[in-house]
Protein backbone atom coordinates (compact mmCIF):
# COMPACT_ATOMS: atom_id res chain seq x y z
CA UNK A 1 0.00 0.00 0.00
CA UNK A 2 1.39 3.38 -1.03
CA UNK A 3 1.90 6.31 1.48
CA UNK A 4 -0.96 8.38 -0.11
CA UNK A 5 -3.29 5.45 -0.17
CA UNK A 6 -2.62 5.14 3.81
CA UNK A 7 -2.93 8.55 4.02
CA UNK A 8 -6.40 8.25 2.41
CA UNK A 9 -7.30 4.80 4.54
CA UNK A 10 -6.70 6.93 7.95
CA UNK A 11 -8.48 10.04 6.43
CA UNK A 12 -11.49 8.16 5.57
CA UNK A 13 -11.61 5.68 9.08
CA UNK A 14 -10.76 9.28 11.23
CA UNK A 15 -14.19 10.71 9.12
CA UNK A 16 -15.94 7.46 10.10
CA UNK A 17 -15.16 8.28 13.55
CA UNK A 18 -15.94 11.66 14.08
CA UNK A 19 -19.77 10.90 11.97
CA UNK A 20 -20.35 8.23 14.39
CA UNK A 21 -19.43 11.00 17.49
CA UNK A 22 -21.64 13.23 15.90
CA UNK A 23 -24.39 10.98 15.32
CA UNK A 24 -24.53 9.49 18.50
CA UNK A 25 -24.03 13.70 20.39
CA UNK A 26 -27.65 13.86 18.31
CA UNK A 27 -29.41 11.08 19.11
CA UNK A 28 -28.46 11.60 22.64
CA UNK A 29 -29.70 15.64 22.65
CA UNK A 30 -32.57 14.51 20.94
CA UNK A 31 -33.09 12.34 23.84
CA UNK A 32 -32.38 14.66 25.85
CA UNK A 33 -34.52 17.61 24.99
CA UNK A 34 -37.92 15.15 24.06
CA UNK A 35 -37.59 14.40 27.89
CA UNK A 36 -40.28 16.06 30.18
CA UNK A 37 -38.92 17.70 33.40
CA UNK A 38 -40.89 16.12 36.95
CA UNK A 39 -43.71 18.73 37.47
CA UNK A 40 -42.83 20.37 34.43
CA UNK A 41 -43.91 19.94 30.69
CA UNK A 42 -42.47 19.18 27.16
CA UNK A 43 -45.06 19.11 23.91
CA UNK A 44 -44.95 20.02 20.83
CA UNK A 45 -48.11 19.89 18.38
CA UNK A 46 -49.98 21.89 15.55
CA UNK A 47 -52.90 24.67 16.43
CA UNK A 48 -55.31 25.34 14.51
CA UNK A 49 -54.84 29.18 13.77
CA UNK A 50 -57.06 31.50 11.87
CA UNK A 51 -57.94 28.65 9.10
CA UNK A 52 -54.07 27.34 9.20
CA UNK A 53 -52.27 25.11 11.06
CA UNK A 54 -49.54 26.32 13.11
CA UNK A 55 -46.70 24.51 14.96
CA UNK A 56 -45.67 25.11 18.80
CA UNK A 57 -43.49 24.03 21.37
CA UNK A 58 -44.38 24.60 25.05
CA UNK A 59 -41.29 23.36 27.41
CA UNK A 60 -40.87 24.57 31.53
CA UNK A 61 -39.57 23.09 34.33
CA UNK A 62 -42.71 23.94 36.33
CA UNK A 63 -46.55 24.18 35.09
CA UNK A 64 -47.28 26.70 37.49
CA UNK A 65 -44.46 28.77 36.00
CA UNK A 66 -45.60 32.31 33.92
CA UNK A 67 -46.38 31.91 30.27
CA UNK A 68 -43.52 33.56 27.82
CA UNK A 69 -44.84 33.55 23.78
CA UNK A 70 -41.33 33.98 22.06
CA UNK A 71 -41.86 35.69 18.39
CA UNK A 72 -39.24 34.77 15.79
CA UNK A 73 -37.48 37.53 13.35
CA UNK A 74 -38.46 37.73 9.95
CA UNK A 75 -41.15 37.84 8.90
CA UNK A 76 -40.46 34.09 8.37
CA UNK A 77 -37.40 33.66 9.73
CA UNK A 78 -38.84 30.39 11.78
CA UNK A 79 -36.17 29.24 13.97
CA UNK A 80 -37.86 26.26 15.38
CA UNK A 81 -34.41 23.80 14.99
CA UNK A 82 -32.61 25.60 17.05
CA UNK A 83 -35.02 27.86 19.66
CA UNK A 84 -34.20 24.48 22.78
CA UNK A 85 -30.63 26.32 22.33
CA UNK A 86 -31.52 29.55 24.21
CA UNK A 87 -35.44 30.01 24.83
CA UNK A 88 -34.94 26.63 27.27
CA UNK A 89 -32.61 28.81 29.44
CA UNK A 90 -35.93 30.76 30.66
CA UNK A 91 -37.38 27.73 31.78
CA UNK A 92 -36.09 27.86 35.34
CA UNK A 93 -38.67 30.56 35.62
CA UNK A 94 -41.45 30.55 32.39
CA UNK A 95 -42.95 27.76 30.81
CA UNK A 96 -41.62 29.02 27.42
CA UNK A 97 -43.72 28.86 24.07
CA UNK A 98 -42.38 28.69 20.63
CA UNK A 99 -44.26 29.20 17.55
CA UNK A 100 -43.60 28.76 13.85
CA UNK A 101 -45.49 31.53 12.15
CA UNK A 102 -47.86 31.47 9.50
CA UNK A 103 -46.25 29.60 6.67
CA UNK A 104 -43.21 29.40 7.60
CA UNK A 105 -40.83 26.65 9.44
CA UNK A 106 -42.82 23.72 10.58
CA UNK A 107 -46.19 25.49 9.84
CA UNK A 108 -45.33 25.85 6.27
CA UNK A 109 -47.98 25.14 4.22
CA UNK A 110 -48.25 25.00 0.39
CA UNK A 111 -51.97 26.06 -0.01
CA UNK A 112 -51.18 29.23 1.63
CA UNK A 113 -48.57 30.82 -0.69
CA UNK A 114 -51.99 32.14 -2.90
CA UNK A 115 -52.68 34.42 0.03
CA UNK A 116 -50.94 37.78 0.55
CA UNK A 117 -50.10 38.18 4.02
CA UNK A 118 -51.14 41.87 5.67
CA UNK A 119 -51.02 42.92 9.26
CA UNK A 120 -54.57 41.88 9.75
CA UNK A 121 -54.51 38.47 9.27
CA UNK A 122 -50.78 38.46 11.68
CA UNK A 123 -52.63 40.00 14.30
CA UNK A 124 -55.50 37.95 13.92
CA UNK A 125 -53.11 34.85 14.43
CA UNK A 126 -51.63 36.02 17.54
CA UNK A 127 -54.41 36.82 19.04
CA UNK A 128 -56.29 33.18 18.09
CA UNK A 129 -52.83 31.67 19.53
CA UNK A 130 -52.57 33.99 22.60
CA UNK A 131 -56.23 32.54 23.49
CA UNK A 132 -55.60 29.07 22.88
CA UNK A 133 -52.63 29.84 25.32
CA UNK A 134 -54.33 31.23 28.24
CA UNK A 135 -56.74 28.17 27.99
CA UNK A 136 -54.79 25.33 27.51
CA UNK A 137 -51.78 26.66 30.14
CA UNK A 138 -54.68 27.98 32.66
CA UNK A 139 -52.97 31.51 32.46
CA UNK A 140 -55.04 34.57 32.64
CA UNK A 141 -52.33 36.80 30.80
CA UNK A 142 -49.16 36.01 29.44
CA UNK A 143 -45.75 37.08 28.75
CA UNK A 144 -44.31 38.19 25.32
CA UNK A 145 -40.12 38.07 23.84
CA UNK A 146 -40.02 39.38 20.25
CA UNK A 147 -36.91 39.72 18.46
CA UNK A 148 -36.41 41.92 15.22
CA UNK A 149 -39.33 41.73 13.46
CA UNK A 150 -40.58 39.79 16.56
CA UNK A 151 -40.95 42.68 18.46
CA UNK A 152 -42.71 44.97 16.22
CA UNK A 153 -45.23 42.19 16.17
CA UNK A 154 -45.23 41.09 19.66
CA UNK A 155 -45.82 45.56 20.43
CA UNK A 156 -48.52 45.84 18.06
CA UNK A 157 -50.43 42.60 19.61
CA UNK A 158 -49.61 44.04 23.22
CA UNK A 159 -51.15 47.84 21.76
CA UNK A 160 -54.20 45.98 20.22
CA UNK A 161 -55.09 43.29 23.10
CA UNK A 162 -53.62 45.17 26.47
CA UNK A 163 -55.59 42.83 28.53
CA UNK A 164 -54.21 39.60 27.32
CA UNK A 165 -50.47 40.68 28.04
CA UNK A 166 -48.42 41.37 31.54
CA UNK A 167 -45.09 41.90 30.23
CA UNK A 168 -43.53 42.53 27.02
CA UNK A 169 -39.87 42.49 26.05
CA UNK A 170 -38.14 43.76 22.38
CA UNK A 171 -35.02 42.31 21.66
CA UNK A 172 -33.29 44.22 18.78
CA UNK A 173 -36.41 46.57 18.57
CA UNK A 174 -37.43 47.87 15.99
CA UNK A 175 -39.75 51.03 15.77
CA UNK A 176 -39.88 52.10 11.81
CA UNK A 177 -38.60 49.67 9.44
CA UNK A 178 -38.73 51.85 6.49
CA UNK A 179 -36.86 54.80 8.72
CA UNK A 180 -34.22 52.37 9.68
CA UNK A 181 -33.52 51.33 6.24
CA UNK A 182 -33.51 55.28 4.98
CA UNK A 183 -30.92 55.64 7.50
CA UNK A 184 -29.16 52.28 6.80
CA UNK A 185 -28.65 53.67 3.33
CA UNK A 186 -27.10 56.98 3.76
CA UNK A 187 -24.35 55.87 6.73
CA UNK A 188 -23.80 53.19 3.87
CA UNK A 189 -23.52 55.84 0.77
CA UNK A 190 -21.07 57.84 2.90
CA UNK A 191 -18.83 54.19 3.71
CA UNK A 192 -19.08 53.14 0.07
CA UNK A 193 -18.02 56.78 -0.95
CA UNK A 194 -15.90 55.95 -4.66
CA UNK A 195 -16.70 52.18 -4.23
CA UNK A 196 -19.07 51.84 -7.05
CA UNK A 197 -20.09 47.91 -7.05
CA UNK A 198 -21.18 49.06 -3.21
CA UNK A 199 -22.95 52.04 -4.53
CA UNK A 200 -24.87 50.10 -7.42
CA UNK A 201 -26.16 47.26 -4.82
CA UNK A 202 -26.99 50.01 -2.96
CA UNK A 203 -29.34 51.34 -5.34
CA UNK A 204 -30.89 47.93 -5.04
CA UNK A 205 -32.27 48.68 -1.72
CA UNK A 206 -35.73 49.61 -1.41
CA UNK A 207 -37.02 50.89 2.09
CA UNK A 208 -40.28 50.44 1.36
CA UNK A 209 -40.19 47.04 0.01
CA UNK A 210 -38.91 43.67 1.78
CA UNK A 211 -38.33 41.86 -1.58
CA UNK A 212 -35.32 39.31 -2.53
CA UNK A 213 -33.59 41.75 -4.35
CA UNK A 214 -33.43 44.27 -1.90
CA UNK A 215 -32.55 41.95 0.80
CA UNK A 216 -29.57 40.11 -0.72
CA UNK A 217 -28.42 43.34 -2.05
CA UNK A 218 -28.28 45.01 1.59
CA UNK A 219 -27.06 41.20 2.98
CA UNK A 220 -24.22 41.47 0.17
CA UNK A 221 -23.38 45.09 1.28
CA UNK A 222 -23.14 44.36 5.45
CA UNK A 223 -21.08 41.69 4.83
CA UNK A 224 -18.48 43.85 2.38
CA UNK A 225 -18.77 46.45 5.79
CA UNK A 226 -17.90 43.54 7.96
CA UNK A 227 -14.60 42.41 5.66
CA UNK A 228 -14.07 45.78 5.05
Amino acid sequence: MSRTEKILKRIVIISGILLLALLSLHTVGSRWNRRTPKGGINTSMYVDINGTREWINIYGKDKNNPVLLYLHGGPGSATSEIDYAFTRKWADIYTVVTWDQRNCGKSYDIAQNHRKLTKDILMEDGKELTEFLKAYLNVEKISLLGHSWGSIYGANLVLANPDDYDVFIGCGQLVDPVENEKAFIAEARQWAAGDEDTLKLLSKVDPESNDVESIEAKNAILKNMATA
